[in-house]
């Protein structure tokens, strides 16, 4: 019987074609997670942080500070919009994503099942991303809190290998001016204008319109929103296609510089950043094993973190003045001012070491940023551009809490008026410094 077996096993042969062994790509997205050659190290967080709800949104107290706020989570939208202003600073030719740090987590996700990880790396909600979350070896992490540079180089390396720093991140003078040359924009700045004329020869002023609920008015904030959406999107065409023609030409650019002996140098302009943020970076991520570095070392510079995050949080600069700001010069002072004036007398001390006039000449500077010491000589003096700009700085100051418990001098430099109501304070202001709130 054996024999017979073997013999019909052996006579059976496929004389056809040979078998064809073919390669379909998944349609999800666990393919992603479970190749462990492209595993890297994951975003390390200290373990005493795991409680902190580290995906929420900020928000402003009553007091006027910014703290996390306890409920609200942040916007996936919001964290899609910061990553790829990062990207386009960094000078990746594409858009950001936050899929490289998901793909760059997944080193964490090895425990899971197949359908725990599916929903992780597929998920569309932030609380999930505590799955990522892992301490593992990194013992500068551990103590910091921070994550380490060699972290975050290895979730960057799944990012584009195309990078130079040196791409425009906006469009000059010369290419916005030319922007306003679209027809399709002067034609509805045109009309716009022409209901402007309109509605001021028949109701005086544009406030008066919107409270008539003319229709009229409906019309002009129509034209008003186009006009704007026709110039963000004219804003965008262009800059991405600056963007474009660069990455298209700068490979080009670099070898025939090279043949030439004179290779492009790029140096990043860093001077519109606080020296207190460069310090703080500097300082939290260092690459390095606590097991080397002494208590006392590691104590001091915990220390030194805190108190550099406790000054940023008092140097408070408008957005729009950080990008005008240069940190690293120094003010000029006139000719008839002294160092010693400006110690004895720092209230009444310009922001070029004269005095102030007693009244504002554009009456569109803040009152409150007048008279504090902390901030930034050109961001004391800032005129907003408008009379309703000013005003929705001035509520962030929240007086009416402050007029509540006690009286308050007047902020404006040299007024030695002590005022005890906030309708007070804004007469006083209108009066003597000709700034109206």
């Amino acid at each position: 019987m054996e024999e017979a077996v073997l013999e019909a096993l052996n006579s059976f042969k496929n004389w056809g074609w040979w078998p064809k062994f073919m390669y379909t790509e998944r349609n999800d997205s666990l393919g992603l997670c479970v190749i462990h050659d492209i595993l890297i190290t994951p975003i390390h967080f200290k373990e005493g942080l795991g409680d902190i709800p580290v995906l929420r949104r900020a928000m402003r107290t009553d007091n006027g500070s910014w703290v996390t706020n306890p409920e609200n989570a942040l916007l996936c939208s919001q964290a899609q919009s910061w990553e790829q202003t990062a990207c386009e600073k960094a000078g990746f030719p594409d858009k950001g994503s936050l899929y490289k740090y998901r793909k760059g987590a997944a080193v964490n996700l090895r425990h899971l099942d197949e359908h725990s990880r599916n929903a992780v790396m597929g998920h569309r909600k932030g609380g999930t991303f505590a799955s990522y979350v892992s301490v593992l070896d990194d013992t500068q992490s551990i103590y910091m809190g921070t994550p380490t540079r060699d972290s975050l180089l290895n979730l960057a390396i799944h990012a584009n290998l195309k990078r130079d720093a040196s791409a425009p991140q906006d469009l000059t003078i010369e290419q916005k001016k030319s922007l306003e040359m679209d027809s399709e924009l002067r034609d509805l700045r045109k009309a716009q204008k022409s209901l402007r004329i309109t509605l001021i020869a028949e109701f005086r002023r544009l406030q008066k319109a919107r409270e008539a609920n003319d229709a009229r008015w409906h019309e002009f904030t129509r034209l008003q929103n186009k006009i704007w959406a026709r110039q963000r999107k004219l804003y965008r065409k262009a800059k991405k296609t600056a963007r474009d023609e660069f990455f298209q030409n700068i490979g080009n650019q670099i070898i025939e510089r090279n043949h030439q002996g004179n290779p492009i140098i790029f140096t990043p302009d860093t001077s519109h950043i606080q020296p207190e943020r460069r310090a703080l970076s500097h300082l939290e991520f260092k690459n390095r094993d606590v097991d080397t570095v002494g208590d006392t070392e590691l104590l001091e510079d915990r220390i030194q973190s805190l108190e550099l995050r406790l000054k940023l949080h008092s140097l408070h600069v408008p957005k729009t003045l950080k990008k005008r700001i240069k940190f690293g010069q120094h003010v000029s002072k006139k000719a008839g001012a002294t160092e010693d004036f400006r110690w004895k007398h720092p209230k009444k001390a310009g922001t070029d070491g004269g005095l102030l006039p007693s009244k504002s000449s554009t009456g569109l500077e803040c009152p409150v940023c007048l008279g504090r010491q902390d901030l930034h000589p050109s961001a004391r003096t800032y005129p907003y551009a408008r009379k309703d700009v000013l005003k929705r700085h001035f509520e962030t100051h929240k007086l009416p809490f402050v007029f509540k418990r006690d009286d308050r001098q007047c902020d404006y430099p040299g007024c030695p008026e002590v005022l005890f109501t906030l309708a007070r304070y804004k007469i006083h202001l209108e009066d003597d410094h000709n700034i109206s709130l």
